[in-house]
């Protein structure tokens, strides 16, 4: 899953994507080329046509640079609940407490214990 710095709102004077694409739209009606849009951008032609007409959004590093878009990195999903956390444990499953003594085994667990015990 990868997961972009902010989809929506502008983070630090960095551009959203579909503002970037509005760009390009209104580059290419000026200039009627995909190949001196794409050099008006940094990019190459191919690149500002998927990105106006296909709904594109690039994953490389230097082109979202020289776009002015913010980065995107790839963050491991949770197998168990499917959202990426910012911890290494997942926060939607819950952790069996451990026991160190006896004095810290709950009440029920314990009297399962006792009730349970086999005689010899």
């Amino acid at each position: 899953m990868v997961v972009t710095l902010c989809n929506k709102a502008q983070v630090n004077g960095m551009k959203t994507i579909g503002a970037v694409r509005r760009e390009i739209k209104r580059a290419y009606k000026k200039l009627d080329n995909w190949r001196n849009v794409g050099a008006q951008f940094g990019i190459d032609g191919a690149m500002a046509w998927r990105i106006a007409e296909e709904n594109y959004e690039p994953k490389d590093a230097k082109i979202r640079l020289v776009l002015d878009l913010p980065a995107m990195g790839q963050a491991p999903v949770c197998p168990h609940c499917g959202q990426v956390h910012t911890t290494k444990r997942c926060t939607a499953k819950p952790r069996k407490r451990r026991v160190r003594d006896l004095y810290d085994v709950p009440v029920d667990e314990l009297r399962q214990w006792i009730l349970g015990r086999e005689e010899f």
